[in-house]
Parts: structure tokens; C-alpha cells; sequence
């Protein structure tokens, strides 16, 4: 699986399944509405609404 890079003009990349390292700082994530979910720190988020810079937290 080609590896995600970082977007900074409000594009979207399409995964469909990945893992992120763990980091010791916050990153933000944004997503398009879709039908999908997201896991983050152990506990599953819904796609079905568009969300802008969601800060995720450091582990």
C-alpha cells in the first residue's frame, strides 16, 4: 500500500484501510462524508458526516 502523504490545499486522499504509526504528538484529520469508520485510540468513530481538522490524540 503506497504510504499517505500530507495535504495542505483541502484535498482528500482515499484509504481504504491503514494504520498510522504511533506518535508522540497530535495530528489533525480531516474526512469526506462516507459510508465507513475510523478507529481511534481503541474505540471506532463514524464517516457518515464530514469532519474538518479533528485533532487525534498522541499516543
Amino acid at each position: 500500500m503506497p504510504e499517505p502523504t500530507r495535504t495542505t490545499n483541502g484535498e482528500y486522499k482515499l484509504l481504504r484501510y491503514y494504520t498510522f504509526e504511533a506518535i508522540d504528538f497530535k495530528r489533525l484529520m480531516s474526512w469526506t462524508a462516507r459510508s465507513g469508520r475510523l478507529g481511534i485510540g481503541g474505540a471506532f468513530r463514524t464517516t457518515a458526516k464530514a469532519a474538518v481538522d479533528v485533532i487525534l490524540p498522541a499516543n
